[in-house]
């Protein structure tokens, strides 16, 4: 239970530190259990888009994987990648 919370905290301070908030800092060494539930349930939600991988250009055609964009080239011959951030990259 303790490594899945320790998971949970590292991965929102890395999205923290992305947003540039420090609610976390320093929380996950100090804080109880509850004081670190109730600073989590105060946060708004980051919604995160996954990646995909196109069989065609300009990310149209059938959608192949959700890989990275080095293996949907290599790996699933795709033709065109959308990152998560909503960009399309012709490979």
């Amino acid at each position: 239970m303790k490594n899945v919370m320790f998971a949970v905290i590292v991965g929102l301070l890395s999205f923290n530190a992305l947003a540039g908030e420090d609610k976390l800092e320093g929380l996950h060494e100090t804080g109880t259990p509850e004081e670190i539930q109730k600073t989590l349930d105060s946060m708004e939600e980051v919604l995160m888009t996954s990646q995909t991988c196109y069989s065609a250009r300009k990310c149209k055609g059938k959608v192949l994987s959700h890989r990275d964009a080095h293996n949907c080239k290599v790996k699933s011959r795709g033709k065109s990648w959308r990152s998560s951030a909503g960009k399309c990259y012709n490979l």
